[in-house]
């Protein structure tokens, strides 16, 4: 069974850092994370993980007024890359997962329903959790009350994934796929918001704490000095051509997942340094 997660990451790497990192320390492998580029400064953290994720470019876009949210199309142009079956979440930069099982709870769940099923579960927003109890398993999803890193549908739907470019919008595609899709309610906690919980794409970085910053570090100061020497410079055309959470018992990175990333971006640069010098001669 397969599951994509959907991610729009801008000029945040330490936050991207611990998103990936929760994606990575799940018990289950037939994931495929799609990331969303829409500028070169993103790009400068993004090649760190290229083994690892499938980097989708988008075009920019720009905030005219408070209500608006452009940024909802990133995901709807990831969802249109997908070209196998399987199962959609959304887990922004600054988002994470809170259990490592969620996947394999997730498959269990699928198969005693059916693909014409969206499954939502609850979400830790900084110190309240949603939807609240007053909205849990109601008929008619509360606007505000709903998150779009607590819902999961198949592919086949795709063409229902549409996300208005609207402030809300995760709000309007959940209740629009209520009236399509049957609803299977999880009284989980399984997704969570980092402290920064503000507007996507505009607010620091740094909210975190010493541990994650010295792991962090750990993994940028690992790719500099075994990876980047073997890559050749990422071109200036790339676009044309194409704090932790309160209360959270155990973290869902680790070390050994952050060497174990960093072997596989070694091998796969020194295999094409390796075969860059043998077309060279």
């Amino acid at each position: 069974m397969k599951f994509y997660v959907l991610t729009r990451t801008c000029n945040r790497p330490k936050y991207f850092f611990l998103n990936h990192e929760s994606i990575k320390q799940q018990n289950y492998e037939n994931v495929t994370q799609l990331v969303s580029m829409d500028d070169l400064k993103t790009m400068e953290y993004l090649r760190m993980y290229s083994n690892s994720v499938s980097i989708v470019n988008v075009e920019k876009k720009q905030r005219n007024n408070a209500n608006e949210f452009p940024y909802n199309s990133y995901l709807t142009t990831m969802v249109e890359s997908i070209t196998e079956d399987g199962w959609i979440i959304v887990l922004d930069d600054d988002d994470k997962f809170m259990k490592q099982n969620f996947f394999s709870y997730m498959e269990q769940m699928i198969n005693e329903h059916d693909e014409d099923t969206m499954f939502l579960w609850r979400v830790k927003i900084g110190n309240r959790v949603v939807p609240s109890d007053v909205g849990f398993k109601k008929k008619f999803i509360r606007l505000g009350d709903i998150s779009n890193i607590g819902f999961m549908v198949h592919s086949k739907h795709k063409n229902d994934l549409i996300w208005p470019p609207i402030r809300g919008g995760d709000f309007r595609i959940i209740e629009s796929l209520t009236n399509i899709l049957k609803t299977v309610w999880i009284n989980e906690v399984f997704t969570c918001t980092n402290n920064n919980t503000g507007n996507f794409g505009n607010q620091r970085d740094g909210v975190l704490n010493r541990r994650e910053l010295i792991l962090y570090e750990e993994f940028v100061d690992n790719y500099k000095n075994k990876v980047e020497k073997l890559v050749t410079p990422i071109k200036e055309d790339i676009i044309a051509l194409t704090e932790s959470i309160l209360n959270e018992k155990e973290p869902v990175y680790s070390s050994s997942a952050i060497d174990s990333n960093v072997a596989s971006a070694i091998d796969s640069a020194a295999s094409a340094a390796s075969a860059a010098s043998t077309v060279a001669l």
